[in-house]
């Protein structure tokens, strides 16, 4: 069930060969030859121009795909949530379109996905039946992007600043992605647009203010505690190679209870930080195993 799956998704989002068994018979399908430029320019991940959330509605399927830095998620209502890693991106640019006259604003982009990452997510036997290539005509023109065979995918803007908002969150306030992913979306965004059209100072701190306010259970750091891990994520990170962003996977409460533990012991800062960095480690590395749990079940099991 899942092999007639990974089919759908080949069909629709890639050029490719896929080999398929009816009636025990084997059939080839294959998608049209595309004739490319003998060098294509070559970008590591995928490139800023086509990054975003992406969506089609079509009479039979719906299909969403989010770019972002270096993964793509694919998402339809046969396999749920596909995870890739793209590790490099070859570009044609005023790509040849058949039928279409002009083509000066028409780019191909070639996501060469990394076959070992999703071997570790979904098993060698999933790995040995996914494609290598994604296949995507960009039209700067008209904003869409379009998988190769053809269908329009086109940008949703008000889910893709959902991503961008938290992006900046985790990187500007003492918060997570595991914690974002319990505050809905189209709450975020609007409180975004209040605090955007009230010429807020600082939209993230009001928005990790609502948060905090919205959802208690999230037990977000406030007042005296926030202010205190502001100075403590400083010290860790001037003696360390945290970033903000990593120290906040370890989660922002934690992080402040093993400072202020080791803080009544420990000499000087350096040694604070030093005594500290593999509990904080450790509870990245944790983070990371929790994400990586909640990526896979989003994809549909097949049964």
């Amino acid at each position: 069930m899942r092999r007639i799956r990974d089919i759908v998704l080949a069909l629709l989002c890639t050029i490719a060969i896929v080999n398929v068994t009816a009636h025990d018979q084997s059939m080839t399908l294959e998608q049209p030859e595309l004739i490319l430029a003998q060098e294509l320019n070559e970008f590591e991940g995928i490139p800023e121009e086509i990054q975003g959330v992406w969506s089609y509605e079509g009479d039979m399927t719906s299909q969403s795909a989010i770019l972002r830095g270096n993964q793509m998620i694919i998402t339809d209502d046969y396999n749920g949530s596909v995870y890739y890693t793209i590790d490099m991106t070859q570009v044609e640019e005023n790509f040849e379109v058949d039928g279409i006259d002009d083509n000066s604003e028409r780019t191909l982009y070639i996501l060469n996905t990394n076959i070992n990452d999703y071997s570790m997510r979904y098993g060698d036997e999933e790995a040995a039946m996914t494609t290598e290539n994604f296949y995507f005509v960009y039209d700067e023109n008209e904003d869409i992007l379009i998988p190769q065979p053809e269908v329009t995918f086109n940008r949703n803007a008000e889910e893709e600043l959902a991503y961008i908002i938290h992006d900046n969150m985790i990187t500007e306030q003492p918060i997570n992605r595991e914690q974002l992913r319990e505050v809905d979306s189209e709450f975020l965004v609007n409180r975004y647009h209040t605090h955007q059209e009230a010429g807020s100072e600082d939209i993230y701190l009001e928005l990790y203010r609502d948060i905090a306010n919205e959802y208690p259970d999230l037990n977000l750091l406030r007042n005296e505690n926030y202010e205190t891990y502001s100075a403590i994520s400083s010290i860790i990170i001037a003696n360390s190679e945290l970033t903000y962003g990593r120290l906040n996977q370890a989660g922002p409460d934690k992080v402040l209870s093993l400072y202020q533990e080791a803080q009544n012991s420990a000499s000087s800062e350096d040694v604070v930080v030093k005594e500290i960095y593999p509990s904080i480690e450790a509870e990245i590395q944790a983070f990371h195993d929790r994400q990586l749990t909640y990526e896979n079940s989003l994809r549909y099991s097949g049964e």
